[in-house]
């Protein structure tokens, strides 16, 4: 679950919101949302998260990165996060290959998320609907998978076929064929 409060009391509230709502005693992740600024990641929060852990709520302490990738990634490794959620996806090519291996390298897990190029607005829609031809979506999920640093992904889902497409993505190899669906569709 996450949570995008300003203060640590928020943040807990929250994060007691979401169990009550999960109905369970803890998650896995507990994500501070959508920080894009290494001052995002402020004392009160991380203590949030700190009282968090010792009380057993969760696992694993996280931060979600829309963007500003190149200032949160590294405040995120010197602030010891357990994971980062992080856009990655095809139409950033490689320019944050090397961000995600320094997560790697730290020890720190990556969730890769918006992997189809998804998010909203009407760019998004358009990069939804070129990657809906034949072979596009599975190309995308598989591109982020054949990075080595990226630990998990969030996939879009929006039916049985996609799922079963997604499942595809996991065991088949990243090809050159594969980027050629995706250039054809930029």
């Amino acid at each position: 679950t996450k949570s995008a409060a300003p203060t640590k009391a928020e943040a807990l509230a929250h994060l007691d919101e979401s169990l009550k709502q999960l109905d369970t005693d803890h998650v896995d992740i507990w994500y501070l949302h959508a920080k894009s600024k290494a001052s995002d990641l402020s004392d009160d929060l991380l203590e949030a998260q700190a009282v968090a852990k010792q009380q057993g709520k969760i696992r694993f302490a996280g931060v979600s990165c829309h963007s500003g990738h190149a200032e949160l990634i590294p405040a995120a490794i010197a602030k010891k996060m357990d994971v980062v959620l992080v856009t990655y996806n095809f139409t950033m090519a490689d320019r944050n290959d090397a961000l995600m291996q320094s997560l790697h390298d730290a020890g720190v897990g990556v969730v890769a998320m918006k992997v189809m190029a998804g998010g909203r607005g009407p760019e998004a829609v358009a990069m939804r609907e070129k990657l809906a031809a034949q072979g596009g979506m599975l190309a995308a999920l598989k591109w982020t998978l054949r990075n080595p640093f990226v630990h998990a992904t969030i996939p879009s889902t929006t039916d049985m076929a996609q799922l079963d497409e997604n499942l595809r993505a996991m065991a088949e190899p990243w090809v050159a064929a594969d980027q050629q669906r995706l250039v054809t569709r930029l």
